[in-house]
C-alpha cells in the first residue's frame, strides 16, 4: 500500500491514507487473523477492499443513484 497512513481515531485502528481513502485494520478475537479494509471515495462512487493476512482480497464498488 502506498502513501503514509495518518491515524484518525484514538480508540479504533482507523487511518487516513489521503483525502479520499481510509484504512481500517482489525484482528479476529480467538483466531488472531488480521484483516485490512480499505474504503475509497470518489465523487458519488465508493470502493471497498478486504485483504487478509493470507493474501485473499475481496473488492466491491458502487455508485450513488440520482
Amino acid at each position: 500500500m502506498s502513501g503514509t497512513l495518518t491515524r484518525i481515531s484514538a480508540s479504533l485502528p482507523i487511518y487516513r491514507e489521503d483525502g479520499s481513502t481510509f484504512v481500517i485494520d482489525t484482528q479476529d478475537i480467538g483466531y488472531g487473523t488480521e484483516i485490512r479494509y480499505v474504503l475509497s471515495f470518489s465523487g458519488k462512487q465508493l470502493a471497498i477492499r478486504r485483504i487478509d493476512e493470507e493474501g485473499w482480497e475481496l473488492s466491491a464498488s458502487g455508485e450513488q443513484r440520482e
